[in-house]
């Protein structure tokens, strides 16, 4: 999952040259210029924007570099006042690292408001998709890795790319990108006058494209360059589809739970301007835990799920980080120490093992000196330091992600039953009144899946918890960060006289015995982290109870909710053969029905990362993950699993 960052030597002390590719990032006359020249100008990217109708423009880069070209193509696009939304779409092997970006950016002062936001918001040196939220109307997709890995998995559903930049290292250098099979990638997400232009003119390039449906030139390359290419893809013309019944999606939208993950989701569209009718059943923050940790679920091997949830992480953190520079919303980024055989693990995982899959920027390996250093504490154990780890207060952080009056709180409403007719869903309470009649749902509350009969046939598992406040012993030091063993035991530096949250039990059933059975269990666990134990005392200040609520796979439903009666008819062939290629079409999947739903004790960072998934969905975006993604958080693979098996 890490990557490396280029080897580089430094022309002039202003022009990067990379050492594997043996060729310079950019004109050593003048980067800026040579920028418009070859990408934003042979594009007529001002004028499309301020004569198209179209409510997004999307531009597409292979070989992101240092990320001039997208600098330029968004102070254009502040230039000219657009008011439509640019989604920027950038594909990079290896990106550079913020010290090495800080270092060519000094050499051009003119762009230094909008660079110093990019390199503020440079994801880590991880292979995947990184969703940055550039500006109110400009939105960057990073896509870190192998260009072939990563857009043969690309997912943009039903959209196309407006303008292709390529501008990849020399095709003597740098084959791989200027083949006939990307070429074919670009032609299968372009539509007739998608544009394109690169810096280089080389005649197997040029051919390629032609095969592949462009119409291509050589026009006059930028200072001693000759040539360079600009081409417009013309094959398969089909008139443009009416998208008037797509966009009546995003009228009205609402939003079943007031949890963690509904708050973000309902959020997440309200930023969009779309409207949100937001439905929970309880009264207002009535079973809100206090508090949640932030931190990665980490695996041993790397996989489409352990990419996911890293992700989930990164981005979570990078949002609450986001957020928090102008208010506060309860977000406390104290890092959090993780020790060996934390968190009831049935398989202790080696610190080595984990090593060898994530990156030093997402975790520290701590011996148990580092671990009482670090900590100012007297640690039982070595373990794991996440230094963008924390807690967030929870009411704080879903009253900030309401506080939008394009969202409309009802509290106390239960949703009993959903139905959908000629294009509208309507809500009914449990006595079948008309509670909202609306275009899209969003079932983020997982107590209701098996109320309502287009999600009843999804497994989720409930069980209940018990957390408790304890007051420490004054002579110890306070922790700093949040602390992870066999109970999670948070700072106290925001709570004062309420002492420490230590959390939390696992309950099938909430009741007075096993309540006070918890209080046991919690201040028996928690001092099992420090060598004395006896680091809280038993002076409770208070106790609260939680439900988590997950699926068997311990991956959340995320996603447009399938019909199962269409689905199993459709699927039908896999009873038979459970190797049989399949193909999920669109009628299979209820209209405008969206879950979010099965976090487990992963809401704080899955469901902010769901959130963002379905928004991008509703309102016609490019998707943050890739399609492997989308079909693991996907509910159809309940109903896939279940005709391989023969269940159903």
């Amino acid at each position: 999952m890490e990557l490396k960052p280029p080897e580089l030597e430094w022309l002039n002390s202003k022009i990067p040259f990379s050492k594997k590719y043996e060729d310079r990032y950019y004109s050593d006359e003048n980067p800026l210029e040579e920028c418009k020249h070859v990408y934003l100008n042979p594009n007529g990217l001002a004028n499309r924007w301020t004569t198209s109708t179209e409510k997004r423009f999307i531009v597409a880069e292979i070989g992101f570099g240092f990320g001039l070209n997208f600098i330029l193509t968004a102070a254009l696009h502040a230039e000219h006042g657009i008011d439509k939304q640019l989604h920027y779409i950038a594909f990079e092997k290896s990106p550079p690292t913020q010290k090495q970006a800080q270092k060519f950016f000094k050499n051009f002062p003119e762009l230094k408001s909008l660079s110093h936001v990019l390199l503020n918001k440079l994801p880590k040196l991880i292979s995947g998709c990184h969703r940055i939220k550039f500006s109110e109307n400009i939105t960057l997709d990073l896509h870190y890795g192998d260009v072939k890995d990563e857009i043969s998995d690309f997912d943009l559903r039903n959209l196309k790319i407006s303008a292709w930049f390529i501008d990849g290292f020399s095709p003597t250098t740098n084959p791989s990108i200027w083949t006939n099979f990307i070429c074919k990638k670009i032609s299968q997400f372009s539509r007739h006058g998608t544009t394109l232009s690169s810096y280089s003119a080389a005649g197997s390039f040029r051919r390629n494209l032609k095969t592949n449906g462009f119409e291509v030139e050589k026009s006059s390359g930028f200072g001693r360059k000759r040539h360079m290419t600009v081409a417009k893809f013309i094959a398969n013309y089909e008139a443009p589809r009416s998208q008037a019944k797509i966009e009546n999606t995003t009228d009205s939208v609402a939003v079943i739970g007031a949890g963690i993950a509904g708050c973000a989701a309902a959020f997440s569209l309200a930023k969009r301007d779309i409207s949100v009718q937001l439905f929970e059943s309880q009264e207002h923050d009535l079973t809100r835990i206090s508090l949640l940790a932030l931190r990665p679920r980490l695996f041993k091997d790397i996989s489409t799920e352990s990419e996911f949830f890293l992700h989930s992480y990164l981005y979570a953190g990078s949002q609450l980080d986001l957020h928090s520079i102008d208010r506060d919303i309860g977000w406390n980024k104290t890092g959090v120490i993780q020790l060996e055989r934390a968190l009831n693990k049935r398989t202790n995982i080696s610190q080595e093992n984990y090593r060898a899959i994530y990156p030093n920027s997402v975790f520290h390996t701590l011996t148990k000196k580092q671990a009482k250093d670090l900590s100012k504490l007297n640690l039982s154990r070595g373990g794991l330091y996440f230094p963008d780890g924390g807690f967030v207060k929870t009411g704080e952080l879903c009253s900030f992600y309401l506080d939008d009056n394009k969202i409309t709180k009802n509290y106390s409403s239960p949703v009993h039953s959903i139905e959908y007719s000629n294009g509208t869903w309507t809500l009914y309470s449990s006595s079948q009144n008309t509670i909202a009649q609306v275009k899209t749902v969003i079932i983020a509350n997982s107590h209701s899946l098996t109320q309502f009969n287009q999600t009843e046939f999804l497994p989720i598992s409930i069980t209940h918890g018990y957390s408790n406040w304890f007051q420490k012993d004054q002579k110890q030091d306070e922790p700093n960060q949040v602390i992870c063993g066999e109970k999670t035991i948070f700072p106290s530096t925001s709570f004062e006289g309420k002492g420490h949250l230590v959390a939390a039990t696992y309950e099938k059933f909430l009741s007075e015995s096993s309540k006070l059975k918890a209080v046991k269990e919690n201040l028996t666990g928690a001092n099992r982290v420090f060598t004395n134990q006896s680091f809280l005392l038993n002076r409770i200040k208070g106790s609260e109870s939680g439900t988590r609520c997950g699926t068997p796979d311990r991956v959340p439903y995320i996603g447009r909710v399938p019909n199962i009666a269409l689905a199993t008819k459709e699927l039908a062939h896999l009873r038979r053969n459970a190797k049989a290629k399949f193909n999920i079409t669109e009628q299979c999947f209820w209209p405008n029905l969206y879950i979010t739903a099965g976090h487990g004790s992963n809401g704080l960072s899955t469901g902010s990362f769901g959130a963002e998934i379905i928004a991008s969905i509703i309102n016609q975006e490019p998707s943050p993950v890739s399609k492997r993604h989308s079909n693991l958080l996907c509910p159809s693979r309940v109903i896939i699993k279940s005709l391989k098996k023969q269940r159903i």
